[in-house]
């Protein structure tokens, strides 16, 4: 059975703050959902990385030090994997907010948060133009930790077995070792420049719509075994914002980040609120480590909103503010943001407005 969720507490507070009986009933369901799907994804993790550590303790037995330490390490990288298993729910999340170039990490906490949320939930995205650079901090959020150094340390073994010792022998303990820790970093790096080009949807003026619709049709029809955090999806400047209207009608819950509300973004927003159910959308945005209240939206944010959507209509959306700073509370923002989440998905049905 899996352990009770310790923010349990929270997140029925969170639902239980909707009038909406309806609403407040079918976010229950999504919760209970996660919290089931979680556990049942660690106990996959956990038997994986059992497995390994008693092949660990064998070879360890056979006093085989070096595959005793891969298998150890291995373990980590199984339950990484395990735990990931049946995550991937078929419902599309969102994320409306323009990266440029320069973004640094701390740009992508929000992606973090939103990734994390949605385990058990949904799929997150974001849609980007040519200018984004920050592929893998997003996407990595699962694949970095599993993948990467768990190959770099399968590289480094696979190099001394496969070496033969007359040539280890040669090299002093400290060269030695110093080569093979190269080798570690060389596939770590080489892994890294592949994952940052392939790990990212790109398409064409042609081929854009086509290459979204696969997109959603496996979203929707629940083929990925495994959830790897917020996708990236990446179009030329003359089809992204047909990009982004194609997902904001295909997408089940909106995430409108708030923080650097530039043209692009100013657009993002009006388009949203044409398109998509107020119910739908979750306003969130930047703050500092300060006590103000976070469900509610600023003056200022309120003054420069009424300057894009018409007023009044924004007041049926889900607000809830994120810290900058990634800090020990950070499991504690997973909790609240899938709650969040769970009233957007809860939300009434996508409408189209006319044109």
């Amino acid at each position: 059975m899996p352990r009770p969720n310790p923010y349990d507490a929270v997140q029925r507070a969170i639902i239980e703050s909707q009038p909406d009986a309806s609403r407040t009933q079918a976010a229950r369901l999504l919760l209970e959902e996660r919290r089931r799907l979680l556990g049942q994804s660690a106990s996959y993790g956990y038997a994986l990385a059992g497995i390994t550590v008693l092949l660990a303790v064998l070879m360890a037995a056979l006093q085989n030090a070096l595959l005793t330490g891969g298998l150890i390490y291995g373990a980590y990288f199984w339950y990484q994997i395990g735990s990931s298993f049946n995550l991937a729910q078929p419902r599309f999340v969102l994320l409306l907010r323009r990266f440029g170039p320069r973004a640094k990490k701390k740009d992508f906490i929000l992606a973090k948060y939103l990734g994390r949320a949605c385990r058990g939930l949904a799929i997150p995205a974001t849609i980007q133009d040519r200018s984004f650079r920050g592929e893998l901090p997003i996407f990595s959020q699962v694949i970095q930790q599993t993948l990467l150094f768990p190959a770099a340390a399968l590289g480094m073994f696979v190099f001394v077995m496969l070496m033969p010792h007359s040539i280890l022998m040669r090299f002093s303990e400290n060269l030695g070792g110093a080569i093979v820790v190269i080798v570690g970093v060389a596939v770590y790096l080489a892994l890294y420049v592949a994952l940052r080009w392939a790990k990212v949807k790109r398409a064409n003026e042609r081929d854009y719509v086509a290459m979204l619709d696969r997109f959603v049709k496996k979203t929707h029809t629940r083929r990925f075994w495994t959830y790897s955090g917020t996708r990236v999806m990446k179009f030329p400047d003359t089809v992204w914002r047909q990009a982004v209207e194609f997902c904001l009608r295909a997408a089940d819950a909106i995430v409108i980040d708030l923080s650097d509300i530039s043209e692009n973004v100013e657009w993002e927003i009006a388009t949203a609120f044409r398109i998509v159910a107020s119910q739908k959308i979750m306003l969130t945005w930047a703050v500092d480590n300060s006590e103000d209240d976070r469900t509610k939206l600023s003056q200022s944010l309120c003054e420069r909103l009424l300057q894009i959507v018409p007023s009044g209509k924004f007041s049926g959306c889900w607000v809830r503010a994120y810290q900058k700073k990634e800090d020990l509370g950070a499991s504690l923002y997973e909790e609240v943001f899938a709650a969040d989440l769970a009233l957007c998905l809860a939300g009434s049905n996508i409408h189209t407005a006319a044109v």
